[in-house]
């Protein structure tokens, strides 16, 4: 192994970031029974790019370039060891050659500045039908919050992110030759959603039903926001404690999915990690021979620029056609708002430009949660509308702001929300109730 991937020199050198004051670190965690977790996380503070600002280009990728392997089998112990290659390897490799070649050719940027994504490679688990989940080698969009994924851009379009929705049951449904349920198959009377998606994960990960409650009870215990609410704020450091709440979790969840019960606490989610990262490339190389361009992956998650949105959810519904697969997508469109003339209107919630500025040229960035703020008690309010095609915006001078100063003519927006997930609804306008509406592309 080379010595720089060596984790005693890697989170010692953390540590030391840390109490230095030098990078913000977000410690991950794995489940040791089913080996569900997440990624730590760290960044540079403002004092350690001033330190090293003048030495390294600090917005360059970080990767290994050289000499690495994209096809990767691990152990029990998560080592990597050796393999024999065979046709499968060997097809698998040079995939993701394809892949990564194209992704680089992409001109990806975040709130304006430009990033590389690193390569990406799969990552196999004992044996070559379980796991095989493609991960990116490096800082990359894999470890960016859904908000952050939408300021990106790719091409110059803002982006689309478009992913299967609870694609681990569908594929468990699909082997049991059953139908999905109708609705939300995360959603659970009396539990939180989120504990729900994370429980029946975890459950199809797990070996035995004992590994799965203890697996859930470590979940509960390390995020409150799992645990009812009357419990958010016990503090109990014991699992043990959660163990009630984890079994009445488990036995809801195999409830919902009566038809596919026998495969929960099966180690089945190996076997569709593998199906899915198939599906997964498969959709990659189909939008790139259809586009010339790759999609950003994320596992069951896909981004695109808006202008191959449409591309993309057909290769993905398509893919899934193929293997009889019943699956629901969701859409989640950029989430920024983007206004020019409030600044004259020196609102506090639209932060102040530096130096001189060109209101032609100079846009200003604000939350979406900013924007609502902002137009809350507008009169007329915000209204969704549908627009095919290409998305247009349209407003009028008869709009007026709380204090009833009229919104500037000249005002731009890019709007925002997971459309997906709410009927397929574009972003609201502000529609005129008197003046002539004016249409106008978002920036």
């Amino acid at each position: 192994m080379d010595g720089r991937d060596s984790y005693w020199h890697i989170t010692r050198s953390m540590d030391a970031l840390v109490r230095s004051g030098l990078a913000r670190h977000a410690l991950g965690f794995r489940c040791h029974v089913t080996g569900v977790g997440e990624q730590s996380v760290a960044e540079a503070t403002g004092d350690l790019v001033n330190l090293i600002g003048h030495l390294v280009d600090v917005g360059e990728p970080r990767e290994l370039l050289t000499g690495e392997e994209l096809v990767v089998l691990r152990d029990v112990s998560r080592h990597a060891i050796d393999y024999k290659d065979t046709a499968e390897t060997v097809r698998i490799r040079f995939e993701l050659e394809r892949i990564n070649q194209a992704t680089k050719q992409l001109d990806v940027r975040h709130l304006g500045k430009s990033t590389t994504m690193p390569s990406l490679r799969r990552i196999f688990n004992c044996s070559f039908d379980r796991g095989g989940r493609l991960y990116y080698r490096g800082s990359s969009v894999q470890g960016m919050s859904k908000r952050a994924r939408l300021d990106l851009e790719i091409d110059g379009s803002v982006v689309v992110e478009i992913d299967y929705s609870s694609l681990h049951l569908a594929l468990a449904y699909s082997e049991c030759g059953a139908r999905l349920p109708s609705g939300d198959l995360y959603e659970i009377a009396g539990y939180d959603r989120r504990a729900v998606k994370v429980g029946s994960l975890i459950a199809l990960n797990a070996k035995d039903s004992e590994s799965a409650r203890w697996a859930i009870a470590k979940a509960l215990q390390e995020d409150a926001d799992l645990r009812p609410r009357s419990d958010r704020a016990n503090l109990s450091s014991r699992e043990g404690a959660y163990l009630p709440f984890a079994e009445g979790l488990l036995c809801a969840i195999k409830s919902k999915h009566y038809a596919i019960r026998h495969l929960f606490h099966s180690d089945a989610g190996a076997r569709f990690q593998k199906l899915d990262s198939n599906i997964a490339v498969e959709v990659a190389l189909d939008v790139l021979d259809r586009t010339g361009r790759v999609p950003l992956m994320l596992h069951d998650s896909f981004l695109v620029p808006e202008k191959d949105a449409d591309v993309l959810q057909k290769s993905m519904l398509d893919a899934a056609s193929q293997r009889g697969l019943e699956v629901r997508i969701q859409i989640h469109r950029a989430v920024q708002t983007t206004i020019e003339d409030l600044l004259e209107s020196e609102h506090p919630l639209v932060p102040k430009a530096q130096g001189p500025s060109d209101p032609e040229r100079e846009l200003t960035r604000i939350p979406s949660d900013s924007y609502r703020e902002i137009t809350s008690g507008w009169d007329p309010p915000p209204a969704p509308i549908s627009v095919g095609g290409t998305q247009q915006l349209s407003w009028t001078d008869s709009v007026s702001s709380p204090d009833g100063e009229a919104v500037p003519d000249g005002m731009r927006i890019r709007l925002t929300e997971d459309w997906g997930s709410k009927g397929g609804l574009c972003p609201p306008y502000f529609p005129g109730q008197t003046n002539e509406a004016r249409s106008r592309s978002p920036v």
